[in-house]
């Protein structure tokens, strides 16, 4: 499944619009606190549905670009 979203940020059908926090810990293979403090200190911005915290696939483009040439953990 894509994970790309278009230049208008919209979602293409079918495609993924959100990552879970678990999902992130298993693609940046770093920890649940790690990603806490990711979002405690404004570095990434997440969207709660309900009791679910989740991330937005632009987001974690923005985020993986801007810490690119650094180890996310």
């Amino acid at each position: 499944m894509a994970n790309d979203v278009s230049p208008g940020g919209t979602v293409p059908s079918g495609t993924k619009a959100f990552y879970s926090i678990p999902e992130l810990i298993a693609r940046w293979g770093v920890s649940r606190r790690t990603i806490e403090r990711f979002r405690s200190a404004g570095l990434l911005e997440v969207v709660k549905i309900g009791r679910k915290v989740l991330v937005e696939v632009g987001e974690v483009l923005r985020f993986e670009a801007v810490h690119r040439s650094r180890n996310l953990g």
